[in-house]
């Protein structure tokens, strides 16, 4: 329904905050240890948002990057994982440590979150296997690296090919860049890789 909210940060506690947008105030939910890095009271903030409907009453989540509101949806609809225990591994585990640990079929770490015991942590990795070579969590920021790795994978890249081509490319061009400057350099240091 919502796909993100930008306001003023009115309120800010540890898993909860009130962000007002045109006048309206909304109360949403955040996974633990976001607290650390939101903005202060008073500034703009941006917060990716997932609707959660229940028979008693609706909840609204936030989330600082997509792609971790992302993983939150696809977590809630695994059994046994609610959004209090999506949230919990989204806020124990960064997005990386999160991918890692699924990649690896780490029970050990994903066992630790509170919530998660090892039965759990089994499913997950049975149910997460391969989720993360398609949607990772972990995003480049800026809108034009987003763009430019969805342009690579319309060319046939695979999720992490072209995640690390706009990582190389990155590191050789100047901060603001456009988006057919990127893609070129991007085939480019992929051409002569492969030279």
């Amino acid at each position: 329904m919502y796909e993100y909210l930008i306001g003023t940060l009115i309120e800010a506690d540890e898993n909860l905050v009130v962000l007002e947008v045109n006048g309206l105030g909304y109360r949403l939910e955040l996974p633990s240890g976001h607290e650390t890095k939101l903005p202060t009271v008073g500034q703009m903030a941006k917060f990716y948002t997932a609707l959660v409907i229940k028979e008693t009453h609706q909840t609204l989540y936030a989330f600082l990057q997509k792609g971790e509101r992302d993983l939150f949806k696809k977590l809630i609809t695994l059994s046994g994982i609610g959004p209090k225990t999506a949230l919990s591994l989204i806020g124990h585990l960064s997005g990386s440590a999160f991918e890692e640990a699924v990649a690896a079929d780490d029970i050990q770490a994903l066992a630790k979150v509170p919530g998660i015991g090892k039965k759990t942590a089994q499913r997950l990795l049975i149910d997460l296997k391969g989720y993360f070579d398609v949607f990772p969590v972990v995003e480049i920021s800026g809108s034009v690296h987003h763009e430019a790795i969805k342009a690579l994978l319309n060319l046939g890249y695979s999720p992490m090919e072209a995640k690390k081509a706009i990582e190389k490319a990155s590191a050789d061009l100047p901060q603001r860049v456009s988006l057919s400057q990127l893609i070129q350099a991007a085939l480019k240091a992929r051409y002569i890789e492969t030279t």
